[in-house]
């Protein structure tokens, strides 16, 4: 059975989160002292927040149930350290569908805020699958392969795109778990997801209830970045509101004629990937 390593020290949390965990099988989560520091952090965050408890069942669960609630998290954390906090909870989108948490600023304008986490085994071939690779490590010593993960982010929207409600603003925020990270390279992803021409999801108003996409991810030394890519064809309804997009830099492509990423984003090979777990 895989365990974290013996000389990281866990916080309370942490550890109640650990106490007979799905995931504990499956890898070495945390692998180090500042991983463990900074989701203690996060749980703490979701305590003050009274969430730790709805949380729990998921974050004890599989390897993908936990990262997946430790991104909606961590996302809530750093928007609300940065001065939008969380006013509700699964908040109501169209029809019954229900987003993350809605956030509100300095103009109390609320956005409501849906998640998704796609991972890598969303990229493996058909051929991949069949052969069990799902169920190795995400990182392989040795392995390389192209990646194309603007489709990717394209089926996210497409998945996400029925919750957005055309009375309210509406984010997207993707958090990725992908062979090479969309921080590697993130104007050339977003210029073929969005504003290319041709099947950008942003260059018409086929996804007008849809304010802005966002990608966020964790640094290596555990601080977080994001960029926000808003939608020009948005409703005046669902776009977002002026503070929001000026604290996080909001950005519209207009020439999407962009270089591709370095070979480290276009060729991956675990030997230079860092496991931020």
């Amino acid at each position: 059975m895989l365990m974290f390593p013996s000389h990281v020290r866990l916080g309370p949390l942490i550890s109640t989160m650990a106490s007979n965990a799905a995931w504990l099988s499956e890898d070495e989560f945390p692998s180090h002292q500042r991983a463990a520091d900074e989701v203690e952090r996060v749980l703490s965050f979701a305590e003050v927040k009274g969430q730790f408890e709805r949380f729990l069942p998921q974050l004890k669960g599989p390897a993908m149930s936990r990262n997946s609630a430790l991104a909606e998290l961590r996302v809530a954390y750093y928007f609300d350290r940065n001065q939008f906090h969380i006013v509700e909870w699964e908040p109501p989108g169209e029809g019954l569908k229900k987003g993350e948490f809605a956030i509100e600023g300095p103009s109390h304008e609320r956005i409501f805020v849906e998640i998704k986490n796609p991972g890598w085994r969303g990229e493996l071939r058909e051929e991949e699958v069949v052969a069990g690779r799902r169920n190795q490590p995400k990182n392989i010593n040795g392995e390389a392969r192209f990646v194309g993960s603007w489709q990717n982010i394209q089926q996210m929207m497409d998945r996400a795109y029925p919750k957005f409600a055309v009375n309210q603003r509406n984010l997207l925020v993707i958090v990725d778990d992908f062979f090479v990270s969309l921080q590697y390279g993130p104007e050339w992803y977003a210029g073929n997801a969005l504003y290319s021409c041709t099947e950008g999801r942003f260059a018409n108003r086929n996804c007008e209830r849809l304010g802005a996409a966002a990608f966020f991810w964790v640094e290596t030394d555990k601080s977080y970045d994001i960029r926000l890519y808003l939608n020009p064809f948005a409703l005046g309804s669902t776009a977002m509101p002026e503070d929001f997009s000026s604290a996080f830099h909001g950005e519209v492509f207009k020439d999407v004629n962009l270089p591709p990423p370095d070979a480290k984003a276009k060729v991956q090979s675990s030997i230079v990937l860092t496991d931020l777990l």
